[in-house]
């Protein structure tokens, strides 16, 4: 899968192809199975904030946090036996920026290849403190992500510079993550396509 396509899933509302995605990306061992577990995630989570109404299992926005949650608790089991092996580093921390009383202060930190990505949850799941700090980019997680997979599934490297922050409704990240993709493909291909 292109990057392009991988986006499409993470935007998309498309569930055989979410499913061929995670079906891929279970192929790819210990980078694949966090991988999988961030985009769920991350998918789970965008999609809680913009669901209204519900069906017989209740409320779709409190389905998709449930979902979300859940991924959690698989990304740590993923992290806690994955992350030396991946060089990633990760834990869990408190948003101080937050009410004493509010319900999601709990913060996952992953530092993944493609850079840093984050989730509030309204507990602490397993895993160690986080001894990092926030990069201060928010709107990063779905594009870091995406690129991450594309880079595993595609054996592309990840050094992926700062990105700039996105708009609330995340039109330009394919377009972001393309250009920022060709960039790197110059600076590996060097001046007239030659390898460097």
């Amino acid at each position: 899968m292109t990057f392009d396509e991988i986006m499409a899933v993470y935007t998309g509302s498309n569930g055989d192809a979410t499913k061929a995605l995670y079906a891929q990306l279970g192929t790819f061992g210990p980078a694949g199975g966090v991988a999988l577990n961030l985009f769920r995630a991350c998918k789970t989570s965008e999609r809680a904030k913009k669901y209204r109404g519900g069906n017989g299992n209740g409320r779709y926005r409190d389905q998709a946090y449930a979902t979300k949650s859940w991924s959690l608790d698989n990304l740590c089991e993923a992290l806690e036996w994955a992350a030396p092996k991946l060089g990633i580093t990760w834990g869990w921390a408190v948003d101080t920026k937050m009410s004493p009383d509010a319900p999601h202060r709990e913060v996952i930190y992953i530092d993944t290849p493609c850079g840093q990505v984050s989730f509030h949850n309204d507990r602490r799941g397993a895993g160690p403190a986080y001894t990092g700090r926030w990069d201060g980019q928010p709107g990063q997680a779905p594009a870091r992500i995406c690129t991450w997979i594309d880079a595993i599934m595609n054996g592309k490297p990840c050094g992926v510079p700062a990105l700039v922050a996105c708009e609330p409704d995340q039109s330009h990240l394919r377009r972001t993550a393309k250009r920022r993709m060709q960039a790197q493909q110059a600076d590996v291909d060097g001046p007239g396509g030659k390898l460097l």
